[in-house]
């Protein structure tokens, strides 16, 4: 499709749009939680930083959109979308039961499949490297309080 004529980019307004809605909501659910200082960090500070750099990612997103002219809207993936929230989804149910290590394989395998011409060694290469990455910063680092491995003794 060619550029728009009228100076703007259809699909960068809306992506801005949905960054900038998604970061404003994240920062002001995370003011429900005590904020702290950068030495002494509430529960808050983390997702508030991050879901305003989420928002001002969304409104330079927005403002170019505005400024410079783009391609319009052309069609949604659907394949790769639903991959991607199965395997978030699959990944929010199973990780009590088959623990962190396995469930964080799962969600990348199975989000890869969104790329079809992916070869299975590339793919299974990624869902090692990220869960051992994942695996470090959250549960080595952070604490969260998810089971690295399914428990099979009852």
């Amino acid at each position: 499709m060619p550029p728009s004529r009228s100076g703007s980019c259809p699909q960068d307004i809306i992506a801005g749009i949905f960054f900038l809605v998604i970061g404003l909501a994240g920062m002001w659910n995370s003011f429900s939680y005590p904020i702290g200082t950068a030495l002494q960090m509430g529960p808050g500070y983390f997702p508030a930083l991050v879901f305003g750099l989420l928002a001002a990612l969304g409104l330079a997103i927005l403002v170019k959109g505005l400024l410079a002219a783009g391609p319009g809207i052309q069609g949604w993936a659907w394949r790769p979308t639903l991959l991607v929230l199965g395997g978030l989804v699959l990944f929010a149910v199973l990780a009590p039961v088959l623990g962190f290590v396995l469930s964080c394989m799962l969600l990348t395998t199975v989000a890869t499949l969104a790329v079809p011409e992916m070869p299975w060694r590339t793919r299974l290469g990624l869902a090692a490297a990220l869960t051992g990455f994942c695996w470090l910063i959250f549960i080595a680092g952070l604490g969260v309080l998810i089971p690295s491995w399914p428990e099979l003794l009852p």
